[in-house]
């Protein structure tokens, strides 16, 4: 296997990872991609989860596309899938954002950014060197 090509599956694979990982606090709540907290239960019946769910099951579904297209090695599509990715990614730390915004009635809801944003930063590097360097054999 490549060297470059293992760089990019370990991008993927840090991203798969990060999907479990805290991206913000919503007052004393976890927001994650992947449902491994109680993201039902956000600021007294704010579900959070029901906003984020269609970009947390695409950011997923691209990772895996990702993955099988570079085992193919096709360039194109790779990044585009890639690119799918990290737009879905925004999306969820916008609608985590904008969730915290439209909660007056429950108070004061701080949001945060925890430490996945530097998991995800490494992996996105990761995977688009990895993208940008295959060959086709």
């Amino acid at each position: 296997m490549k060297t470059n090509k293992l760089i990019g599956i370990i991008g993927i694979l840090i991203l798969i990872i990060g999907g479990f990982l805290p991206l913000a606090h919503l007052g004393d709540e976890v927001i994650t991609i992947a449902p491994v907290y109680d993201n039902y239960d956000v600021a007294i019946s704010l579900w959070v989860w029901k906003d984020i769910s269609a970009f947390a099951i695409t950011y997923g579904l691209t990772l895996l596309i990702c993955f099988y297209l570079l085992l193919k090695n096709y360039k194109p599509g790779y990044l585009i899938s890639a690119s799918l990715s990290l737009i879905a990614i925004l999306f969820i730390y916008f609608s985590v954002w904008l969730t915290s915004i439209k909660v007056e009635e429950f108070g004061n809801v701080e949001f945060k950014l925890c430490y996945a944003w530097i998991i995800f930063i490494i992996g996105y590097v990761l995977m688009f060197y990895g993208g940008l360097k295959i060959k086709k054999n």
